[in-house]
């Protein structure tokens, strides 16, 4: 079947969304416009009421919000609904963006929008996506429903749509039911700062290559849940409660994985050799105390590792013969043997290998404390070797450097 060619929206509609704002705003303070629906360079309208009683089909950019007509009676308290004739008088809108307005909204309230290019339902009072919610968008870029109340996104919720990036972050969703986010088409999932424990089989879809699930309390993912994600680029996963890294078989064209701030203890063996596009790898912030090369491909095409702030006592040169792209690492706040230390950085030096600046400036300084004296002039470290919390306490608060996640293009 040949897929439909849609045109890339995301990233130029919120560019021009922006734009929109700062003028509109610049305008209002020149003119001092206090409106119900006012348009310059976009319409601008003071409530939802509004928009059903004065919509124009001239209309292509509308936001609704009091804030922007200078008036902040109700601001923080969203209280209006959106019903299947809000929009019926403005059916050529391409770009809606609606903040601290709206408590629920209708099924079919935007059957007579469906041409949207961009939505954004920002800082609602929004609990349920009921079925049927967000159907029958043709060729809509973002759906942004951030920092919102949604407990719950029903199956069907957004069924016959066609969607490229949906954005649920900041909201208290638990669970992901099997088909709720099966979207062909779907490129861009943020599920980031929610409730999540639970996440059926089958719930993403196959076309889907940047999944966010940051920030929720998942401990373990089935690999049914994965399976089939065989366009995945990046995958995020950063403040959970996994223990263990497991085997991904089916993530081929994966190349950024964050599963820092875990908890990670152990990563299996053969954890990665499947992932032979993987660039970028962060393990950093976990309770990991060897690193082997067997969790790599013979021949890894990874360039940025971070390890900071584990329970590492050595990494071997066999790991290193498995990552002969490696360019980037940070290893501070670990418990380091000193000998290993020692032949670690030679090691990286000889390679090429860079320490990011901070990294550097933690373990050469002689102000933090960096490594234990182990007695031996060789690498003697050892990942059973059980190391006082204390101690792994003063490596750990020491290291003071913060880095930039990793990206979610």
């Amino acid at each position: 079947m040949q897929k439909q060619l849609r045109p890339q929206h995301g990233a130029a509609s919120m560019d021009k969304l922006k734009r929109v704002l700062i003028l509109s705003l610049i305008t209002q303070l020149i003119t001092g416009i206090r409106c119900d629906c006012v348009t310059t360079f976009a319409t601008i309208c003071s409530t939802v009421d509004d928009v059903k009683t004065l919509g124009n089909e001239e209309w292509t950019e509308l936001i609704v919000g009091e804030e922007m007509c200078g008036k902040r009676t109700t601001i923080g308290r969203p209280r209006e609904h959106l019903a299947v004739e809000t929009f019926t008088k403005s059916p050529n809108l391409r770009m809606l963006y609606l903040v601290e307005k709206v408590r629920n909204i209708e099924v079919g309230a935007f059957q007579t929008v469906g041409n949207l290019n961009y939505l954004k339902l920002y800082k609602n009072l929004i609990k349920v996506a009921a079925l049927g919610t967000f159907s029958g968008f043709r060729h809509l870029a973002m759906l942004d429903l951030q920092h919102n109340s949604i407990e719950n996104l029903a199956t069907g919720c957004f069924a016959n749509s066609s969607i490229e990036s949906i954005d649920v972050s900041n909201n208290l969703i638990s669970s992901i039911a099997t088909g709720v986010v099966d979207l062909p088409g779907l490129l861009r999932l943020s599920i980031s700062h929610n409730r999540l424990v639970h996440l059926a089989e089958r719930c993403f879809n196959e076309d889907l290559e940047h999944l966010d699930l940051s920030y929720n309390s998942l401990s373990h993912i089935d690999l049914g849940v994965l399976n089939g994600l065989k366009n995945l680029k990046t995958f995020i996963l950063n403040h959970n409660k996994i223990k263990a890294i497991i085997p991904i078989p089916f993530l081929k064209k994966l190349q950024i994985l964050d599963v820092s701030s875990n908890g990670v203890q152990h990563i299996e063996d053969k954890a990665f050799t499947d992932n032979l596009d993987l660039q970028e790898l962060y393990l950093n912030n976990n309770s990991i105390k060897y690193v082997s090369h067997t969790s790599f491909p013979t021949q890894s095409n990874l360039i940025t590792l971070h390890l900071h702030r584990n329970l590492l006592t050595l990494l071997t040169g066999d790991l290193g013969n498995a990552l002969p792209k490696l360019k980037h690492i940070t290893i501070g706040g670990n418990p380091w043997a000193c000998s290993c230390l020692t032949i670690i950085q030679t090691y990286f030096n000889m390679k090429g290998i860079q320490f990011e600046q901070c990294d550097l400036t933690h373990l050469t300084d002689g102000l933090n404390p960096v490594c234990y004296a182990s007695g031996s002039r060789e690498c003697v470290g050892n990942e059973h070797v059980e190391i006082l919390k204390e101690d792994v306490s003063s490596f750990q608060s020491s290291y003071k450097c913060t880095f930039k996640p990793a990206a979610f293009n």
